[in-house]
């Protein structure tokens, strides 16, 4: 009898797995690598993609970002506005809950990792200074919560409308900058490295607005944006080649000395161009002067999370059973290309070359924010399998020489195991690195060409205007 209930069990466990997340985004992250936006965001907005509820800010953030890519700036902006609203009641609320119940992780609700919650405000932030710049929101297709499709309508919008969202801005701004400084007393050396980014877009928007108070402020970004980049941000692959000794080094000390510096410090080319990225717009606010032509470019993809399973050894049965497990791991993905900016007038004459500056190296900070919660997530797995094995030992050394039991016990077992995947989800849409480039163009009519130093082809165009009013334009390059 007791064995027909181990075999009962084991049948309640099979039926009840896990959902697995994996490959439900792979068809989007094909579609981004070979820049089909259009169609990536239509799969985003299907009612099957990511429909699990413990997924709804992933979903957000996915059609956020791609709404953005394929050129729909205020249905990204709503996407975003809810993503920002889900995570900011999901860290307030449920995960405190969370973490005072003591739940089990698999396979719960997404909460995005810290550097993920900073980035919403990024793009928010970029996509109200959009709508600012071209005072109108554009038609598209929004998918709603309970994932009906609707048509938005084009609007547009007044002066002050269109003022509203700069200022909204420079609002984001100073909420991501209250953000960071709550990360940084918990993730000092890890998630707060979107301060770069922070720092270097929000002075840029900070000057756009003008006023004597925001240019003071724009410069005093700068100012520490080079304190940061000379100090913490050398922990990052792509600013310094010793970056791994340079960490170790500033854990174990409070300060920092010069001859030190010299032996873990080797700055890369990457550092050097964003050294003078931000030395050319201090001195540019402090002679009062202004660029009008701004370009984003958001390069290749993230590395990403993967499960491997490994042996169990804790239990002589681990090796005799051949019990292995899901483990989180990661691998590091450096930045691949650089880049280099040409201008051209409408005679298709080069009048204008320059080097774009990273500011997000978005690939660093998702491989060392991942890899530092690794450990903690492949403990608690690893606790949760002794936990499985244990019991199975109690019902095998218990059972009387009733080997049905025994089998049934084993069974329940493994399919447990089998059954416990580790969490891979994150948002894939992410691009690995952010660049910037500030310029300063006479009204005409440009052709912007991005070439890829490392291979030396002109990889994307783009065409723009310059009249009275400042322009912004990206380029997508993964």
């Amino acid at each position: 009898m007791r064995g027909s209930y181990c075999l009962v069990f084991f049948l309640f466990l099979i039926g009840c797995a896990n959902v697995d997340y994996r490959g439900e985004q792979k068809g989007v992250l094909q579609d981004i690598s070979s820049s089909k936006f259009n169609e990536a965001y239509k799969k985003s907005i299907d009612p099957e993609f990511l429909n699990e509820k413990e997924s709804i800010l992933l979903r957000r953030l996915e059609q956020g970002t791609l709404a953005y890519y394929s050129g729909s700036n205020y249905v990204a902006l709503k996407y975003f506005d809810e993503a920002y609203s889900i995570s900011m009641d999901l860290y307030t609320k449920s995960l405190k809950n969370k973490i005072l119940a003591g739940l089990d992780e698999n396979h719960d609700v997404y909460y995005g990792l810290p550097y993920e919650i900073a980035l919403i405000r990024f793009y928010q932030s970029v996509l109200h200074y959009k709508i600012f710049l071209q005072q109108s929101y554009e038609e598209g297709e929004y998918a709603t919560p309970d994932r009906k499709i609707i048509k938005i309508k084009a609007k547009k919008l007044t002066v002050n409308e269109a003022r509203n969202h700069l200022f909204a801005s420079r609002s984001v701004i100073m909420d991501w900058d209250n953000f960071n400084n709550q990360i940084n007393e918990k993730h000092r050396y890890i998630d707060a490295q979107t301060e770069i980014l922070l720092k270097t877009w929000g002075s840029f928007v900070h000057s756009k607005i003008g006023t004597r108070d925001d240019k003071r402020i724009a410069i005093d970004l700068l100012k520490n944006a080079k304190e940061l980049l000379n100090t913490r941000l050398m922990m990052l692959s792509s600013f310094n080649t010793r970056s791994e000794q340079w960490y170790l080094y500033l854990k174990n000390n409070s300060s920092t000395d010069i001859k030190d510096r010299e032996r873990f410090v080797n700055k890369t080319n990457l550092t050097t161009a964003l050294e003078k990225h931000i030395d050319d717009n201090i001195e540019m606010l402090q002679k009062n002067d202004s660029n009008n032509v701004s370009i984003l470019i958001f390069s290749e993809t993230l590395p990403l999370k993967t499960a491997d399973k490994i042996l169990f050894l804790d239990f002589p049965d681990g090796i005799l059973l051949n019990i292995r497990y899901e483990t989180l791991d990661i691998k590091s993905k450096p930045l691949s290309k650089a880049y280099a900016l040409r201008v051209k007038d409408k005679n298709n004459v080069n009048i204008s070359h320059h080097n774009p500056s990273l500011i997000a190296p978005l690939t660093d900070v998702a491989f060392a924010s991942i890899n530092n919660t690794k450990q903690s997530v492949n403990l608690k797995a690893h606790g949760r399998v002794a936990a499985k094995v244990a019991s199975y030992l109690v019902v095998a050394n218990s059972s009387e020489g009733d080997q049905l039991a025994v089998l049934g016990a084993k069974l329940a077992m493994l399919a447990a195991i089998d059954d416990q995947k580790v969490d891979t989800r994150q948002w894939l849409s992410l691009p690995a690195g952010v660049f910037m480039a500030n310029l300063s163009l006479p009204n005409g009519k440009y052709t912007i060409e991005l070439e890829d130093i490392t291979t030396g082809k002109v990889v994307q165009k783009k065409a723009i205007e310059v009249k009275e009013k400042d322009v912004l334009t990206e380029f997508f390059n993964f």
